[in-house]
């Protein structure tokens, strides 16, 4: 029996550019860079509520966390091979 999940990995693996292609053509116009930034913001402040609520953690375990969560990078765009697939 074969599952989904084998026939996604095939597919990725042999149309792993195609795939990847059409993807990065489709989303280029309908997301905003400027949207994505916004949502990750949001997601950080609310760790961040959600660590300062916590009552397992003393104040000094919160600040360490919160530092932590400073640390979270942003990687939001496209590999440059998808982008110059997308421009030719």
């Amino acid at each position: 029996k074969v599952s989904s999940k084998s026939c996604f990995k095939a597919t990725e693996r042999k149309f792993k550019y195609a795939i990847g292609y059409i993807y990065v053509n489709e989303m280029r116009s309908s997301v905003r860079t400027s949207d994505i930034m916004l949502m990750i913001d949001n997601i950080k402040k609310a760790l961040e509520r959600l660590i300062n609520r916590s009552e397992w953690m003393d104040g000094e375990t919160k600040k360490r966390a919160i530092e932590k969560s400073d640390m979270i990078g942003s990687m939001v765009g496209f590999s440059e091979t998808m982008t110059d697939l997308v421009k030719t």
